[in-house]
């Protein structure tokens, strides 16, 4: 699997195909659109968090994700904190790096936040979609 620098997995991923509404970037967080097709997570079209490409794709490409315990990349304009683990993790506003907000419909929830690491890495289990 590649994993872009932003990423790091444990174990491993459960991985499933969906086809593609837009062209997906390899390990891009990915979503479904209200049609059931995969479209990266920042898209405006993304309704339902699913996990990140294993591969990159054109659309109407099937295209392998994968769900799993990943560490993202804290977002710099939210940044998640130490007070913010066992709660929810959104897809930050580049559509690859996780923040946090109480705010009704403000973001899609990618997992529970399980804890920042000492690289400041944000680990989420995002096979527990809240």
């Amino acid at each position: 699997m590649t994993v872009s620098t932003n990423m790091a997995t444990l174990g491993t991923p459960v991985t499933q195909t969906a086809v593609a509404a837009e062209a997906i970037d390899p390990s891009n967080l990915v979503a479904l659109n209200a049609a059931g097709l995969l479209v990266p997570a920042g898209s405006g079209a993304a309704v339902t968090f699913l996990g990140w490409s294993e591969s990159g794709g054109a659309i109407g490409d099937d295209i392998k994700f994968a769900r799993g315990y990943v560490g993202f990349e804290n977002d710099v304009a939210a940044p998640v904190t130490q007070a913010d683990v066992g709660l929810a993790g959104k897809v930050g506003n580049d559509g690859t790096s996780i923040t946090f907000s109480p705010a009704a419909g403000t973001g899609l929830v990618a997992g529970m936040i399980t804890s920042i690491d000492a690289e400041g890495l944000v680990w989420v289990d995002t096979r527990t979609v809240l």
